[in-house]
């Protein structure tokens, strides 16, 4: 069943503010802060993805054509350099291509996979072909076989990626949300999918956590063919939550090119062997005093907990479970943010949003909806009207 639900509020925190920092600090039981900083030697370096490792606190940070290792005191301990790549737009990475040029490598999946101890990167280059660092020594590399479509993760619009919870099982699936970059369609990866990774003798590779040809069957779910290029999907965070995944992104309200563009939390169950789970709901966020401000465009997100100050001033009720995400405000028939608009901070708590997928899910399956018409599937399909409430 795939749906799409009513307009969910924010309820809570509703913070307008124009300009945002983000600055590492470290808390160390002494009086003041202590501020970590690093400055790149090269004034166009760009940082782009940035990770720890939890097990000893070193941090991972890729950049265009850069990927460096901090250890906890922003000490540098590894660099590599990860392009310029000798590449082309449209050649297929298991092929030998001509004409082509140096090209930047910009970072798209920078995550450790907690269980094979690896660093995973995937950048902008060869379709989004991914690389396995080590840990321990960033010149230690293992490539991504080039034959094998999957593997081509990155690309040149972002990626979400973040390992997680599949079922009952002992390994960690790579979810993934890619939108279309306009790469060739046959080398065009899946929008959401669940992934598994496959250690081998001197190299690394991706499968569908389940993939039934007979059954027809994989973790994985796309947009319809007809309306890939035409429907973007951004994706910009994504989380796990009481057995479900859960991807925000930036779509078009409907298939019609001059539908304006609006923020959706999308879901699918973590062991849904084919996606047939996968639903949306559109997320609002109002600006409360003076002007009324619609923010459309979600530009951040992060899932977690609150502490009791926070809980007891703006009433949330579970305070282990919010979503917290920045949204911006597009001009019409844009998916970016204008800076004019200023931004807004919205809070969702998880029990709401639950019972609004339940509640949608119902109604789904009382008759009362529409298909999805960008979603490839041959599984049932439904959609709820969205109301301009």
């Amino acid at each position: 069943m795939f749906a799409r639900m009513s307009p969910l509020s924010n309820r809570g925190v509703r913070l307008v503010f124009h300009r945002a920092v983000l600055l590492l600090m470290l808390n160390l039981c002494r009086p003041t802060l202590q501020i970590l900083k690093y400055e790149a030697s090269d004034s166009a370096t760009v940082f782009q993805k940035i990770i720890m490792d939890s097990h000893n606190g070193d941090l991972f940070v890729a950049g265009r054509n850069t990927l460096y290792m901090f250890d906890k005191d922003l000490v540098i301990v590894d660099f590599v350099e990860t392009g310029p790549v000798q590449d082309r737009a449209d050649c297929d990475p298991a092929l030998l291509c001509p004409d082509l040029s140096p090209t930047d490598n910009d970072a798209r999946v920078l995550q450790v996979d907690p269980k094979s101890g690896h660093l995973l990167f995937c950048g902008s280059v060869k379709q989004g072909l991914c690389t396995m660092y080590s840990l321990r020594d960033l010149t230690e590399r293992q490539l991504f076989s080039s034959q094998n479509r999957v593997n081509y993760i990155g690309g040149k619009k972002d990626v979400v990626a973040f390992f997680g919870k599949w079922g009952g099982q002992d390994f960690s699936a790579l979810y993934v949300g890619i939108p279309y970059d306009g790469r060739p369609m046959e080398l065009a990866p899946k929008a959401i999918a669940a992934l598994k990774l496959q250690q081998m003798n001197r190299a690394f590779n991706l499968t569908y956590v389940v993939e039934d040809a007979k059954l027809g069957v994989r973790t994985a779910i796309d947009i319809d063919r007809e309306y890939k290029s035409s429907y973007i999907v951004n994706y910009i965070y994504g989380f796990q939550h009481n057995g479900f995944t859960y991807f925000v992104t930036v779509q078009r309200e409907n298939v019609n090119p001059g539908s304006d563009y609006i923020t959706k939390l999308v879901r699918v169950c973590e062991n849904d062997m084919g996606f047939y789970s996968y639903t949306e709901v559109q997320l609002s966020c109002r600006k409360q005093n003076g002007v009324s401000v619609f923010f459309n465009i979600a530009q951040a997100a992060y899932f977690g907990s609150v502490g009791k100050e926070f809980k007891d001033k703006f009433d949330v009720d579970d305070m282990e479970n919010v979503l917290f995400i920045v949204f911006g405000k597009s001009d019409q028939g844009s998916d970016h943010a204008s800076e004019r608009y200023g931004s807004g901070l919205c809070m969702y708590e998880m029990n709401d949003i639950q019972r609004t997928f339940t509640k949608t899910q119902k109604d789904c399956f009382s008759r009362r909806g529409r298909i999805l018409p960008w979603i490839n599937s041959d599984a049932p399909q439904c959609m709820l009207n969205v109301s301009t409430g």
